[in-house]
């Protein structure tokens, strides 16, 4: 099943991503939009995976069946742009990428992250190598444990996320692939109520306090943060997963409060198509910046850097161009990716699969 406002989220999501990079660090270090965004990416990705493997185990074919197709099928959706990615950065910047390529290449980058610095066009791979890590482990546990425990084994998951950034130091969370459960497992959740218990899913949904606890969780960790305190990290993914699942209701089920919202947010037909495109849009966007970063510069320094006016401004803070120019490069270079490969391996991926 599609769900056409669920593209306007990951809009939101990596526009997100796109601020935290491409806008001032100052600014940016301390409202932890970017990582809030990719969270809410893991939540939607634990719902939608979730469901399309319970319509799997539903269908009565075997295991070995169902693995094989969604195997093929997510293969397809996600390998080619982000090998092509690969190829590229080997191709240009061969000295750089050379002691982390092997790492990204096998999808275990986050592991090599907890000890070495990546280049800045990798920096954002790990959510990509976390996010196939949970594809691995996550069909063979839903297509193999009985629907009387699957609730068990969500809650499980979101238990062993918080447990870990609790008691497990010295690493960095972020990169673990156990620390993002809690966001895959409240994405599995709304999926799970969704199919087998739609009334507990509503009525969740109008407890509206809980969304709230999440948000001024999340605010309190960028205020803290303001002073270099950390006292609610371990709570900040889960808060944000929290606030996602909301969103994610609020999507698929707007009711009369939520009604505005959605219209207004969620049915904009741009943020609709940048939320389609959002994957290729997330995977280019830090090379497209890393490769137009010495032409920009360049270019605001002769036009702004030697005036006396208040341009100088704007190439003191070249994050008021580059935001904008950059995030605008990326959507068009994501937009050719669509068109050109993307939207023609689809077509195949449903022909194989059919």
């Amino acid at each position: 099943m599609y769900y056409r406002r669920l593209d306007a989220l990951r809009c939101y999501a990596v526009m997100a991503v796109l601020f935290s990079h491409f806008f001032s660090f100052k600014i940016t270090k301390h409202v932890y939009i970017g990582i809030a965004g990719v969270d809410l990416f893991f939540v939607i990705s634990g719902f939608l995976i979730t469901e399309i493997l319970f319509r799997y185990k539903e269908t009565g074919a075997t295991l070995q069946q169902n693995l094989k197709k969604f195997y093929i099928r997510r293969s397809m959706r996600i390998f080619p742009i982000y090998y092509l990615y690969l190829f590229v950065a080997a191709l240009l910047f061969r000295a750089e990428a050379g002691p982390s390529l092997p790492y990204a290449f096998g999808y275990i980058i986050n592991f090599y992250q907890q000890q070495h610095e990546v280049p800045l066009f990798f920096e954002h791979l790990w959510s990509l190598s976390i996010e196939e890590q949970f594809y691995l482990l996550w069909p063979l546990l839903i297509l193999t444990v009985p629907q009387k425990h699957l609730l068990k084994l969500i809650a499980g998951a979101i238990a062993v996320a918080v447990l870990s950034r609790i008691f497990i130091t010295g690493i960095n969370h972020k990169l673990l692939t156990s620390s993002c459960f809690d966001a895959f497992g409240l994405g599995a959740l709304f999926a799970y109520l969704k199919n087998y218990d739609r009334e507990q899913l509503q009525k969740i949904l109008r407890f509206r306090l809980a969304w709230k606890l999440g948000l001024a969780i999340y605010l309190g960790v960028v205020l803290l943060s303001v002073f270099n305190l950390h006292y609610l990290d371990p709570y900040f993914r889960l808060s944000v997963s929290v606030v996602s699942f909301y969103l994610i209701g609020a999507a698929i089920f707007p009711g009369n409060k939520q009604r505005f919202f959605a219209l207004k947010l969620l049915e904009n037909k741009t943020a609709m198509y940048i939320g389609q495109i959002s994957y290729g849009v997330y995977i280019y966007h830090l090379m497209v910046a890393y490769l137009a970063e010495p032409y920009v510069n360049t270019f605001l320094l002769k036009s702004f850097g030697d005036t006396n006016s208040f341009l100088k401004y704007i190439y003191y803070n070249s994050y008021l161009v580059k935001f904008p120019l950059y995030s605008v490069l990326a959507i068009g270079v994501a937009t050719l990716s669509f068109r050109y490969i993307e939207k023609p391996i689809t077509v195949l991926k449903n022909r194989v699969t059919k």
